[in-house]
């Protein structure tokens, strides 16, 4: 891309989508607390760590080493899978846990509802139990060309 087109783009607009920061895990210390309590739930796409304790409140926290790709793939990766927890997580119980999502090769062109029956049952298979009803009948997969 050209610092011409670049500078000239109109800033991309503020739609409140986003997941914030409170809402994220940041610090290396947390990913290895996830790591060390326990076995993930493995499937082609990802990895699913449960991380437990007082004070969780079912943040997420998204890694992809270099073994998904080169640095474009991996962003690619970790949107798609922030993408689908922000979507579907309504569909599960609050816990007083951590959800840490490891990046698969897989998750970079696995087709969008793939991706997120993959997430719910490996979230499931990790712990994470859902909702009695959910309050939506797509629940995130009604937009295939997701990021």
């Amino acid at each position: 891309m050209s610092r011409e087109f670049a500078a000239s783009a109109a800033p991309a607009p503020v739609t409140g989508n986003r997941l914030p920061k409170r809402l994220r895990l940041q610090s290396n210390g947390e990913f290895r607390q996830a790591y060390a309590q326990g076995e993930g739930a493995h499937g082609r796409c990802m990895v699913v760590f449960r991380r437990e304790g007082e004070g969780m409140h079912f943040r997420l926290g998204v890694v992809a080493s270099r073994k998904v790709g080169g640095s474009p793939e991996r962003a690619r990766a970790k949107r798609r899978l922030r993408e689908v927890y922000r979507l579907n997580r309504h569909r599960f119980v609050q816990a007083q846990a951590d959800i840490v999502v490891v990046a698969r090769h897989g998750a970079v062109d696995a087709p969008w509802n793939r991706l997120v029956a993959e997430f719910l049952a490996l979230a499931r298979k990790a712990g994470f139990q859902e909702q009695a009803a959910a309050s939506g009948e797509h629940g995130g997969q009604a937009c295939p060309d997701a990021p």
